[in-house]
């Protein structure tokens, strides 16, 4: 590019000028694009590919985005020279000066950019320079229900489509190895832990609690240890801005989701520490991309169990006891809900005993009853023949089904079926060797369901091969 033109002013540049807030696009005039720059103006510029593009496609074009003070100010779509695209700084009257930085997060100015509210938290540069390194400093918040002193850290920016995850990896932990990963509303307070107070949702790695709004925490994922990784994400829908799936993850896997709440200023990344030498290593990242390959996600994350173990993708039910269904002996619920993306699970019958329930239920639904017997759950007893729904209070639905033996592959998913514009239904459906044996309208159903296994010993033992890796099922023939 020659050095006598200011970027943006040739051919194949682009640039936004600071003292007319105008960019410049291969021409030398410009047109209004964002705010004049002040002195101790971060702006910053990048690229990425444009939607649909094929990751292995070479890109004809690519869009290029400004930011200012760790906002996006606008971006454009510019065709990609043979040679490629160089950041360029043009300036233009004696005694001006600016720093540059390359790459992300690799100035100490946007580490202190990427946080609106830190209090009692120190931040700096990670040595990859793609990160930044949290530490407790000891002069928080003191909490006035329990007294530690708490310090708290809240992203500048809700979550968004160009920043839709963020993960902490812990580097080491203080004495009460107490930290909370999770979300907050603009304005949370500062003396109160994420997930206790209204419109907060948190992990907390002392006990792998979640808490939405809530001190009372309930049973979601593990303890988490030093050099673990907790992410924490949304899935934006913009038919819905009012609400958002968000999840969590645990060492690059997913580890649950729930639909939450998006109040009109959005929803903000929160991590929070509690004790002398708690530190992590924070990332904000575009989106979640899982770090193993799907096979290795075979219920990783079990979520709850009663008298039943689980290795080598088997679950084994022991025990005896009621044989009524209202008293489960056994049950397991897993914490990744079925979605579209991946609707669907199989069971494969190894060693029965007196009934066997496969099937969906809500998150933190009761073990003292069987799937099916209170709402919200739908479930197969693939023994006696029948499944049962119960979709609110006590009433239910009875179908008989066809009964299985030992060998028989029986599945279970949820499928939604589009009859106009804008009427669709979901349906839970069942499968028995590959082939559907039924499915149940979910009428009045907004939850997310999770798959479910109970059974009823009777004094025999039961197992069952669970695989996970059948993402998605499209039913074409019924039983």
């Amino acid at each position: 590019y020659p050095l006598n033109r200011q970027p943006g002013w040739s051919s194949n540049s682009i640039a936004y000028h600071g003292d007319d807030g105008c960019l410049f696009q291969a021409c030398g005039t410009g047109v209004c694009f964002g705010p004049k720059w002040k002195i101790r103006d971060t702006v910053g510029l990048g690229i990425r590919p444009l939607a649909g593009q094929g990751a292995d496609a070479e890109p004809a074009e690519v869009q290029v985005y400004f930011t200012r003070n760790g906002k996006e100010v606008g971006h454009t779509t510019v065709a990609l020279p043979p040679n490629g695209l160089f950041p360029t700084v043009g300036l233009h009257s004696a005694h001006e000066k600016v720093k540059v930085y390359f790459g992300p997060s690799s100035s100490p100015d946007h580490c202190r950019l990427a946080w609106g509210t830190l209090c009692g938290l120190k931040v700096s540069r990670s040595h990859d320079g793609r990160g930044q390194i949290v530490e407790y400093r000891d002069n928080g918040r003191r909490t006035p229900n329990c007294g530690i002193r708490l310090a708290l850290g809240v992203g500048s920016q809700p979550f968004s489509e160009s920043m839709q995850y963020f993960e902490v990896k812990v580097l080491s932990f203080g004495h009460l190895k107490a930290m909370a990963v999770g979300v907050v509303p603009k304005g949370y307070s500062l003396e109160c832990v994420p997930g206790w107070a209204e419109g907060s949702i948190a992990y907390h790695t002392d006990n792998g609690e979640l808490y939405s709004c809530s001190g009372q925490g309930k049973v979601f994922g593990p303890v988490a240890r030093r050099g673990d990784v907790i992410g924490c994400g949304v899935s934006l829908t913009p038919a819905s801005p009012k609400h958002c799936s968000l999840f969590f993850t645990y060492n690059g896997m997913e580890i649950g989701r729930m639909r939450a709440a998006v109040p009109e200023s959005g929803l903000y990344p929160a991590v929070c520490l509690t004790s002398k030498k708690d530190r992590i290593s924070v990332h904000f990242l575009e989106a979640f991309k899982p770090r193993r390959p799907q096979s290795e996600l075979n219920f990783v994350g079990l979520m709850r169990i009663h008298n039943c173990s689980y290795s080598d993708q088997i679950i084994t039910f022991s025990g005896s006891g009621d044989s009524g269904y209202s008293q489960a002996p056994a049950m397991a619920q897993f914490s990744i809900p079925l979605h579209d993306t991946h609707n669907y699970f199989l069971t494969n019958l190894i060693k029965s005993s007196d009934a066997v329930l496969i099937g969906v239920a809500v998150r933190d639904y009761p073990m003292k009853y069987a799937p099916g017997y209170t709402s919200i759950s739908v479930a197969y007893d693939i023994i006696k023949g029948n499944i049962r729904a119960v979709f609110s209070g006590d009433s239910f639905h009875n179908l008989e089904a066809p009964k299985c033996k030992i060998g028989d592959t029986v599945g279970c998913g949820i499928v939604t079926e589009t009859i106009d514009p804008k009427t669709a239904r979901n349906y839970v459906f069942f499968t028995k060797n590959g082939t559907m044996v039924k499915k149940i309208e979910m009428v009045g159903v907004f939850e997310d369901l999770y798959p479910i296994v109970g059974i009823i010993p009777n004094g025999r033992s039961s197992a069952l091969f669970m695989d996970w890796n059948t993402p998605v099922f499209e039913p074409q023939n019924v039983l």
